[in-house]
């Protein structure tokens, strides 16, 4: 579980340190901001719409399993399944700064698992908006070599959080859809 203001949101734990070469920037960068749409939907690829507020588009690779949550009051989950790849989306009423949102989860992840190490971290990209991302390896709670990286930012209104996970051998077939969820995330100007 993380813990977030006394309320526990629910994650499967699974590490990070491939993402260290990643360049979370370059994600986004087909994005321009201000609504504008990801690129090109691959074959078998649905998108989720969320017309609620806030309202948002997001990639659901071929192969992928939904679940959305209801909720509380003031978060709203997404959840993507594929295999030991998990990509969630959780969406909480009120401004986050970037750097102390990745401190909390960085701080939860650490507790609930063994040989914890950040691989990288630094400014990013995510919904066309300025933020932060951290990428992490660990043992997981289930004993298997993990990956994770979580991507924050925040609009003013809200603070956007996605964890992207997997075990470390299945990295390498899951992080182009990892990577298409992360880039093809994109808000939806109210109106």
């Amino acid at each position: 579980m993380i813990r977030d203001s006394g309320r526990a949101i629910a994650v499967v734990i699974l590490a990070a340190t491939v993402w260290q070469s990643y360049s979370a920037p370059a994600f986004s960068q087909d994005l321009r901001g201000n609504g504008a749409t990801a690129q090109s939907a691959p074959k078998g690829e649905r998108t989720l719409r969320d017309n609620g507020v806030p309202s948002y588009t997001m990639a659901v690779p071929e192969g992928w399993n939904l679940a959305q949550s209801p909720g509380r009051s003031n978060i709203k989950t997404v959840d993507l399944r594929r295999g030991s790849g998990g990509a969630m989306l959780i969406i909480q009423s009120g401004a986050i700064q970037p750097g102390a949102r990745l401190i909390d989860f960085r701080d939860q992840l650490e507790k609930q698992s063994s040989r914890f190490a950040e691989t990288a971290s630094g400014p990013a990209v995510f919904g066309g908006r300025r933020g932060a991302f951290g990428a992490y390896r660990a043992i997981g709670p289930r004993g298997d070599d993990t990956i994770t990286k979580v991507v924050t930012m925040t609009d003013g209104d809200y603070t956007y959080t996605l964890l992207l996970q997997c075990a470390m051998r299945d990295f390498d077939a899951l992080r182009p859809d990892m990577d298409r969820i992360q880039s093809s995330f994109t808000l939806i100007p109210p109106g």
